[in-house]
């Protein structure tokens, strides 16, 4: 109960524990390179060394041109559209990204 309390931010920061859970399994035991932890916002799960470039690539690959960063955002343009990107530290190990448009 004391170690609910004491970490009760942050094993919810991110939703349900138990999503967070069952992401960190999958990204561990497969070969995946992110696992998508939600749909609305699209939210991603990643390794933190590789510093976002699994879900950069794959916007690439849908036609998204990457135009700057700005502190934790990222942002991207694909003809009159427009998409944000932000990205924090979960873990030493793991990086959540949120997809915004």
């Amino acid at each position: 109960m004391v170690f609910m309390i004491a970490f009760w931010d942050f094993l919810f920061q991110e939703g349900s524990p138990f999503t967070m859970a069952f992401s960190v399994i999958e990204l561990e035991l497969t070969d995946s390179d992110y696992i998508q932890i939600s749909e609305e916002p699209k939210k991603y799960l990643l390794y933190s060394e590789t510093k976002g470039k699994p879900i950069f690539a794959k916007l690439g690959q849908d036609g998204w041109e990457y135009h700057e960063q700005m502190g934790n955002g990222h942002f991207f343009t694909r003809g009159n559209e427009q998409l944000h990107i932000k990205e924090r530290l979960w873990t030493e190990r793991y990086l959540v990204m949120v997809i915004e448009k």
